[in-house]
């Protein structure tokens, strides 16, 4: 995988480095980086990145519930989308997915949507 994507960004509440990463190339390339909360060391963030053209997609950390709302939003110009939803425990579990280059992005976490916005434009 020549270039893996990581935000420039990412809000204090956020401990690094990832706590789990996970990388393969075939049968198609992905990424998946796991993230916790400083304090209780619980899921905060989840950050996938694969081929565009393969047929993955990643799952929720938890069972959802219910999409709040889904709308199309705008990262570095790129179109993506936005799905605000709710998981079991009433957690937050809001996403948000664009390509970047030949790949797919997704970001997965419990912050506002403004939050994930912020890390999305953060990506390089």
């Amino acid at each position: 995988i020549p270039k893996v994507y990581i935000p420039a960004y990412f809000p204090e509440y956020i401990n690094w480095p990832p706590a789990e990463i996970f990388a393969q190339r075939r049968p198609f390339p992905l990424v998946m980086m796991h993230f916790t909360h400083r304090d209780s060391r619980s899921f905060a963030l989840s950050l996938f990145q694969v081929d565009s053209r393969a047929g993955f997609e990643p799952t929720y950390k938890s069972d959802v519930l219910y999409v709040r709302k889904e709308s199309p939003v705008s990262i570095k110009g790129r179109p993506g989308n936005l799905v605000i939803a709710v998981c079991s425990g009433r957690e937050r579990c809001n996403r948000i997915t664009w390509e970047e280059g030949i790949y797919r992005i997704t970001l997965v976490a419990d912050d506002t949507p403004e939050q994930l916005l912020k890390m999305a434009e953060s990506i390089y």
